[in-house]
């Protein structure tokens, strides 16, 4: 059951790809691959987990420096 269900995401994953989606589902695998073993992320469009991450943060400190967000008990973080 769970290999049909992760079949179906990686299925639907790979025609999320605007450049992969003119390609079958085999091809798309294929495709897929030797765009990532080469460092074709960038190529696809797709932001790296890494790059993704960083920017996620660099949003979350300007929420908390600009006020927009707030920290309960945030005096406790900077305590040693």
């Amino acid at each position: 059951m769970l290999t049909v269900l992760a079949f179906r995401v990686q299925k639907a994953a790979t025609n999320l790809v605007p450049k992969l989606r003119k390609y079958s589902y085999p091809e798309r695998l294929k495709q897929s691959r030797q765009l990532i073993d080469g460092s074709g992320l960038k190529q696809m469009g797709i932001t790296s987990l890494k790059d993704r991450r960083l920017r996620g943060d660099m949003i979350e400190v300007y929420k908390l420096l600009t006020g927009k967000e707030k920290i309960s008990d945030g005096h406790q973080l900077l305590k040693k």
